[in-house]
């Protein structure tokens, strides 16, 4: 089988981080694309889409105007409860800088010392802006009360007509044919371009879920509000003992980013990524990418419409201080380019591609 896994590629460019790099810019060359640089180093949001609260799991819209997310940040001045919600930031165009995020409606907000703290959290949006996909324990849920990164949660759906109207999404309902008794999480939307097109084929949601007794990640097809047929396990990127999740997928469907990790045997969580030559066969074995990750947790990776900016969640050293002193998570930004004329003159014969 021909995958960026098994396939030497018949030329390659030499980048700082190596192995990470390389896969990165011949599994674009495999799909026929440009050649890409390696991923510069993150930087951090900072203020206000960040803060002294839990910020994170971050989706921009197509446009670039609109970042959906995650923080356990106060609601408004009457809100004693820290309990994570669904925010949203806008900017004018890509060179502005963020505005002052809004809490969503949608979010059942606790609001009062003894009030439940239901969680809303890890936005989705679809590529039309439509939709938005998310996981909460709020009543309906299956998998019970969120702790952690591996209890609890159901996908959540809702739509709105007009694309501009924070305040018009739709209540909230769990999808079917996904949830169950365990936590479903991290839902990630798969649109390709031929997608619902002549080929009938429809748009995937990736999630990961801890129904074998580990979280990992599987995939379903996707019409709207509803999934059609039975999730499967993505086999190939899972493992026996660490946690997989997330799947977000660029646009052209051969490459993939994800996170794995298990700190409970002394295994940081980290951003790995996986390649294929075409969308019709299975993924290369995940790597990981060495210019991103930290020696904290590295999580919930997210990439741009035209895959040219990556955004992860970290508490990594130059985190916004909590109230405690410690970093809190935040959202931190990478970004990679097209690399042309003398930039891709360092380049690897074959045999020295396998040294």
């Amino acid at each position: 089988m021909n995958t960026p896994s098994n396939h030497k590629p018949r030329r390659a460019v030499r980048l700082a981080s190596g192995t990470a790099a390389a896969v990165l810019l011949t599994s674009a060359a495999l799909a026929g694309g440009p050649r890409l640089s390696d991923w510069s180093t993150p930087v951090n949001l900072g203020a206000p889409v960040n803060s002294a609260f839990q910020d994170g799991t971050a989706k921009l819209s197509r446009d670039s105007h609109s970042l959906f997310f995650t923080s356990n940040r106060p609601c408004g001045a009457d809100d004693a409860v820290n309990d994570f919600n669904l925010w949203v930031s806008h900017r004018r165009n890509r060179n502005s800088p963020w505005q002052e995020p809004l809490c969503l409606t949608i979010n059942v907000n606790a609001r009062v010392a003894g009030d439940a703290p239901y969680q809303d959290r890890e936005p989705e949006l679809s590529r039309d802006g439509h939709w938005l996909y998310f996981v909460s324990d709020r009543p309906g849920s299956l998998g019970g009360t969120i702790s952690g990164g591996t209890t609890g949660g159901d996908i959540w759906a809702s739509y709105r007509q007009n694309v501009h109207d924070d305040d018009g999404w739709s209540p909230p309902f769990p999808l079917t044919g996904i949830n169950t008794d365990a936590s479903e999480r991290s839902p990630a939307v798969f649109e390709s371009p031929g997608h619902c097109g002549a080929r009938g084929q429809l748009p995937q949601l990736h999630f990961s879920s801890s129904r074998s007794g580990v979280v990992d990640m599987f995939v379903v097809d996707l019409l709207g509000g509803s999934t059609v047929g039975a999730p499967q396990p993505v086999t190939e990127l899972n493992t026996a003992d660490l946690f997989d999740a997330g799947g977000v997928i660029d646009r052209g469907g051969r490459e993939l980013f994800m996170f794995r990790g298990n700190p409970l045997v002394g295994v940081n969580i980290d951003i790995y990524t996986a390649t294929r030559a075409d969308t019709k066969l299975p993924w290369g074995a995940p790597v990981k990418v060495d210019a991103v990750n930290s020696p904290a947790d590295d999580t919930a990776p997210s990439l741009s419409a035209d895959g040219m900016t990556l955004f992860i969640t970290s508490a990594r050293a130059g985190a916004t201080p909590a109230a405690s002193g410690a970093p809190s998570l935040d959202i931190w930004m990478s970004e990679r380019k097209v690399v042309r004329g003398a930039e891709a003159s360092d380049e690897l014969t074959d045999d020295e591609a396998d040294e």
